[in-house]
């Protein structure tokens, strides 16, 4: 597992106790800090930095860094070539 890099400047907030179910909450951002760390940071294939909002072993939401790649070795999502029949496998007395 990878060190947690945490992302400064962002915050996300648990919503208020009057708050309607389909709020999950709030984020708050100070942007002097955060893009300051923003700009510290790689970006992906695509150009995104992405974050991800976790749990801690405390019950407390924190922002960090999503630094998960793709297994570079990994076949995954990668659809195999199709076998390529020889004509002296076919048995030449069917019928059809």
């Amino acid at each position: 597992m990878s060190e947690i890099k945490f992302a400064n400047g962002i915050y996300f907030n648990r919503p208020h106790e009057k708050a309607p179910e389909f709020v999950l909450g709030s984020i708050s951002i100070k942007p002097d800090d955060f893009i300051g760390w923003l700009r510290e940071q790689d970006v992906n294939v695509k150009g995104y930095v992405r974050l991800k909002v976790n749990l801690s072993k405390a019950g407390k939401e924190y922002v960090a860094l999503d630094d998960w790649k793709p297994d570079p070795g990994s076949q995954r999502g990668v659809i195999p070539d199709e076998p390529k029949e020889k004509e002296d496998d076919f048995d030449d007395d069917i019928p059809f």
